[in-house]
């Protein structure tokens, strides 16, 4: 992406993270920044602050989609918010890291051997700095390929199972 869409991009995000603020202010709003293989920590900590230069972003998802280790991303949450500045609250997808190895799973459609990662609460703790969330439903199916013949977005009963065992 070349610099003017690039710098096009974040000011529409800029734009819509203070509308979400101005006009919902008791919601929380977290920005997907990614996870701990794709953005190093300052750069995440520059485009936090190009997005929302008048005021501290308040909190970051990490790892939507993605299967890193949840110790791997908490670390990672620790370094943006150093080099960040400000605390953030961050909310962890853990939906499919819950295999052991998997760090080691590289691909990325509905992988053989993907688990189920940390529960997330039924309640939202407004003091948690960190806390897991399934932002997909367990189950759904990444598309045609891996362990599935479901589309992408559709429930696969055998796919949560085999999260589940």
């Amino acid at each position: 992406m070349n610099e003017t869409d690039r710098a096009a991009r974040l000011a529409l995000l800029g734009f819509a993270y203070g509308q979400l603020l101005q006009h919902n202010p008791a919601t929380a709003v977290y920005l997907d920044v990614g996870n701990s293989t794709w953005v190093d920590p300052a750069r995440v900590a520059e485009l936090l602050r190009t997005v929302s230069p008048d005021r501290p972003v308040a909190g970051i998802a990490l790892n939507v989609a993605n299967r890193r280790p949840d110790s791997e991303i908490r670390a990672y949450a620790t370094r943006i918010q150093q080099a960040y500045g400000h605390q953030l609250f961050v909310m962890i997808d853990s939906l499919v890291n819950g295999a052991p190895n998997t760090a080691n799973l590289i691909d990325w459609c509905n992988p053989h051997g993907q688990k189920l990662g940390t529960l997330p609460s039924t309640r939202f703790d407004r003091d948690a700095m960190v806390e897991p969330a399934f932002v997909k439903t367990p189950g759904q199916s990444d598309g045609r390929c891996g362990t599935s013949e479901q589309p992408a977005g559709e429930f696969d009963r055998q796919l949560l199972l085999d999260q589940l065992s």
